[in-house]
């Protein structure tokens, strides 16, 4: 993940995160390490310890994609009832969600995300999930 949360609950890119403060993922809220430029991947957050949080490893497609928005865009959580979903990107000027799909889901999956967010149009003004 590239965006995590601080203590004070505000969003914070890896790009500004300081290796001495606390962070936290933005579903879950457990706890989140910064994990440092390798080889093959960029600086990332990464939960602590193991968690059954849904949030994947993304890819470098993936993140190329989501540099093309503004950063306030960028893994917005969306929360109803209990139940998050994190969208790649959320242009609340337009109430659009922007999903990049590059690998598999299943059709269970792709169509509990496009329940949610069918659901969350209720509350925005209009919203519309496309999936590239």
């Amino acid at each position: 993940m590239w965006i995590a949360i601080d203590d004070k609950n505000n969003r914070i890119s890896i790009d500004k995160a300081l290796k001495n403060k606390n962070y936290f993922c933005p579903v879950c809220r457990s706890p989140v390490i910064i994990k440092n430029k390798g080889i093959k991947r960029r600086p990332h957050f990464a939960h602590k310890n193991t968690s059954e949080c849904d949030w994947g490893d993304m890819s470098e497609w993936h993140l190329s994609w989501q540099d093309s928005f503004p950063e306030e865009c960028r893994e917005v959580v969306i929360e109803k009832d209990g139940v998050k979903h994190r969208a790649d990107i959320l242009v609340s000027k337009h109430d659009t969600v922007i999903e990049f799909q590059h690998s598999p889901i299943s059709s269970e999956e792709f169509n509990q995300r496009n329940a949610f967010y069918t659901m969350m149009a209720r509350n925005f003004c209009f919203i519309r999930q496309l999936v590239l």
